[in-house]
């Protein structure tokens, strides 16, 4: 009795199962890639919206003698809405052009006043 044994099918399986494994890494690596430029999209918005925010706040705390009540700044890239909630508290929304919101709550500072002692007669600033 003599058996031959044919091999020529043998390699297909293995190359279907390296072409498998082949696509399941491709799949993933482009998910994975997908995935992170989503959340650089997030943080870059919220960077955004918080420096426009901050801005706001130095302009509330350069602004203290007017009463600011409420009001609108236009960005380049959004507007920010400020109302008055309390007397010395804020709420401000920044909204980028995307839509993208975020909100701040800010309690004005309270302006500090430093005391200074009167100069004497005898000092003279020619000296």
């Amino acid at each position: 009795m003599n058996l031959k044994q044919d091999d020529q099918g043998s390699i297909l399986v293995s190359t279907f199962a390296l072409l498998l494994f082949i696509s399941f890494l491709i799949t993933s690596a482009s998910l994975v890639i997908k995935h992170q430029v989503v959340q650089y999209n997030l943080i870059s918005q919220t960077y955004e919206a918080k420096a426009m925010i901050e801005m706001t706040k130095q302009i509330l705390v350069d602004e203290d003698n007017e009463a600011i009540s409420s009001g609108s700044l236009a960005f380049s890239n959004g507007t920010v809405t400020i109302k008055q909630t309390g007397e010395r508290k804020y709420s401000i929304e920044a909204t980028l052009n995307n839509n993208f919101t975020s909100r701040s709550v800010f309690i004005l500072p309270e302006a500090v006043i430093e005391e200074t002692t009167p100069i004497d007669e005898d000092t003279y600033f020619d000296e």
